[in-house]
């Protein structure tokens, strides 16, 4: 409830700003990963595929068998396209498209493969993931971010997304108002935990910074990047700057 929310929040920023101590520095920027920390699925993944295949009265296996097929089709993608195909595609709706074809060929939608069909459930499955429909904010992500700005830190996201998570899912749900900046390991060309996603970071919180809080502030140090572990609902660590 409400309560555990804003008990989230606060737990979250003492241990960040305990991290920073230790480090003899004082807590200025706060980053957050995206998924499953501020943007959550509203709904189950295998029926968000299901129901783009029975959409056009094809057959399709059920939900559980859906999720599966995407973990395999996922691990497989992942592997010869790594970091959305950042370094070998145009853009990661491409591998997407990649990625959608071989969970519906894992999950025997022989039927949704065909030249002319592809394509029309492809869409149907893509414009899901740009919905409300699908996504929700995470109550104590949201909260903890809101908390860090009305303490007057610079927050962010440094994320192993793309930029249409920036660039849409976060405004469809009101997380970028308080956002600053983001870095995300598609720009990057790296995937967390490469140092070069958070120097990325570092950067920007930097610049942002000096916008916010005056032209002589410090840089951030790009070794200066702690993990915030905490034992409330956030269910993936918070990477936490400090300068």
């Amino acid at each position: 409830g409400t309560l555990r929310t804003h008990c989230a929040a606060f737990t979250c920023m003492k241990h960040a700003a305990a991290a920073a101590a230790r480090d003899g520095g004082a807590l200025r920027c706060l980053t957050f990963e995206i998924t499953s920390t501020l943007v959550c699925m509203s709904v189950p993944l295998g029926r968000v595929y299901g129901e783009a295949v029975r959409h056009y009265k094809l057959p399709c296996p059920d939900d559980d068998a859906m999720k599966a097929a995407f973990k395999s089709a996922y691990g497989k993608t992942n592997a010869e396209l790594p970091n959305f195909g950042a370094a070998s595609l145009a853009n990661e709706r491409e591998w997407w498209r990649a990625m959608i074809r071989s969970t519906l060929d894992q999950a025997g939608c022989t039927e949704a493969l065909d030249d002319e069909t592809f394509p029309l459930v492809f869409q149907r499955i893509y414009s899901s993931f740009a919905s409300p429909d699908v996504w929700a904010p995470c109550p104590e992500g949201a909260s903890a971010m809101r908390h860090a700005k009305e303490r007057g830190l610079v927050v962010g996201v440094c994320s192993n997304v793309y930029p249409r998570y920036v660039d849409q899912n976060l405004p469809l749900l009101g997380l970028h108002r308080d956002l600053d900046f983001a870095a995300t390991s598609y720009e990057a060309g790296a995937l967390k935990p490469s140092r070069d996603v958070f120097d990325a970071a570092a950067r920007k919180a930097s610049h942002v910074n000096r916008l916010l809080h005056g032209r002589t502030q410090p840089d951030v140090a790009p070794g200066q990047a702690h993990t915030v572990h905490t034992l409330t609902p956030l269910t993936h660590a918070h990477r936490a700057l400090f300068f």
